[in-house]
């Protein structure tokens, strides 16, 4: 099965830019993977403003090494961006089906069901909770 994209989730790109987090590894692997077969990666706008905040928090980005390889990541040719404008709201007012997952959490969740794309995120929940999602150790094991 030829995957052409994925969404992902803060959770993940903030355990693939922490080197001390305990799924850096995993999450390193998958994006070798994508990087590999030129999978699209699908970055709502949310999921980038909770990655830069929680990394710039925990002081990542104090390291300049780090924040140049998180601004080298944001310009690759391999991420889209997807806004959140009325477009979206008007889609996302009719899925009653992420009622049990917080605002951020069920918008990252439909941007993913709108774009028909695997969710990828370390964050149980809003993986049960999505149309179809995987951890990164989970996607490598169905689609690697």
């Amino acid at each position: 099965m030829m995957i052409e994209h994925v969404t992902l989730d803060s959770s993940f790109l903030v355990s693939f830019f922490s080197v001390s987090e305990s799924h850096f590894e995993a999450s390193k692997k998958l994006m070798n993977f994508a990087d590999q077969k030129k999978i699209i990666l699908l970055v709502p706008m949310i999921v980038l403003l909770e990655a830069f905040h929680t990394l710039r928090r925990t002081g990542i980005f104090e390291n300049h090494h780090e924040y140049n390889k998180f601004q080298s990541f944001l310009n690759s040719e391999s991420i889209k961006y997807f806004d959140l404008d009325m477009s979206f709201f008007n889609m996302f007012k009719e899925f009653p089906f992420f009622n049990e997952l917080k605002t951020s959490d069920a918008i990252i969740a439909a941007s993913a069901f709108i774009n028909k794309s695997i969710l990828i995120s370390w964050d149980k929940k809003l993986l049960q909770n999505s149309w179809q999602g995987y951890t990164p150790d989970g996607f490598l094991k169905k689609f690697a």
